[in-house]
């Protein structure tokens, strides 16, 4: 389910960016109150989870506050969420979030399924900022393997290898 392994606290800044009345909201009591209040919370995220406009408060969240944008960007169904449902008009996300949470784009570029987002072009965009280019080569980050042909990848794994020795 969309949300589940979050703290609570993100859930209810979602329900607030996302304008979903609270009415059994309380300072909490009981654990029992708590955890059935945040299991129906999750569940009423999760049925909004899927248009645009849901997809812009989620990367909006993310770039507000690094802590919980790396809490979503762990997070399963928050993952598969940004990787199966990115708007045909903002392609370039992980771009805009190298420029407002860089310290997050590192954690993206370790991440095979959110390093493939990124096509070839963006990959290198990426590297010609300092930072992203000396952690990239000195981890032995590969380019993205959807845009990689077999010729490319031997071509890379060379100048990887040769760039080591210097």
């Amino acid at each position: 389910m969309l949300f589940s392994q979050l703290p609570t606290e993100i859930i209810q800044l979602f329900m607030q960016y996302t304008c979903i009345r609270d009415e059994k909201r309380s300072s909490g009591i009981s654990s029992f109150f708590l955890s059935t209040h945040r299991e129906n919370s999750t569940e009423r995220l999760s049925r909004i989870k899927s248009n645009e406009l849901n997809f812009n408060l989620l990367l909006s969240h993310i770039i507000a506050n690094e802590k919980d944008g790396f809490a979503i960007l762990h997070d399963k169904e928050c993952m598969n969420s940004l990787i199966e449902q990115t708007p045909k008009n903002l392609p370039h996300w992980i771009l805009g979030l190298a420029e407002c949470q860089p310290n997050l784009v590192y954690f993206l570029l370790w991440v095979p399924a959110y390093k493939n987002l990124l096509t070839l072009e963006e990959f290198r965009h990426l590297q010609s900022y300092e930072s992203f280019g000396k952690f990239i080569i000195s981890n032995g980050i590969l380019p993205p393997e959807s845009e990689l042909t077999d010729r490319c990848k031997m071509d890379i794994e060379d100048d990887f290898l040769f760039s080591n020795k210097v």
